[in-house]
């Protein structure tokens, strides 16, 4: 699906070519599987957002539309509602809901399930 609509959208085409170093790599392969397992992926497609020294930015799974796509891609590039921005907030002790809940869904995201699970907890 993402090859067939969304990938095909010349904004998004675009955008990434600007801001990114897109690979496309099939986790059903040897090299695929040790990625996926390395990122600790948990469906697919798995959709991982690094920066220049390998630390993720942010994830997501599954089909997104392409304006849906950009959005997640402009999210990134700006730096807001993304991983590090949720974590870098809470590190900063903002301990709001607005701010528990995402990082939380984000460390899920990541396998990270009792960091997760504190975070809800937190959350209630």
């Amino acid at each position: 699906m993402l090859d067939a609509s969304t990938f095909q959208d010349i904004d998004l085409i675009n955008l990434a070519k600007e801001n990114f170093t897109s690979l496309k790599i099939n986790a059903e392969t040897e090299y695929g599987k040790k990625m996926f397992d390395q990122f600790q992926g948990a469906g697919y497609p798995l959709i991982v957002f690094l920066d220049k020294d390998g630390l993720e930015l942010d994830r997501f799974y599954g089909y997104l539309p392409a304006y849906e796509f950009i959005l997640k891609m402009e999210n990134v590039i700006s730096g807001k509602n993304t991983f590090i921005y949720y974590l870098d907030e809470y590190n900063k002790n903002n301990h709001t809901a607005e701010i528990l809940k995402p990082l939380a869904d984000k460390y899920k995201d990541k396998g990270d399930n009792d960091i997760a699970l504190n975070l809800y907890k937190e959350l209630i």
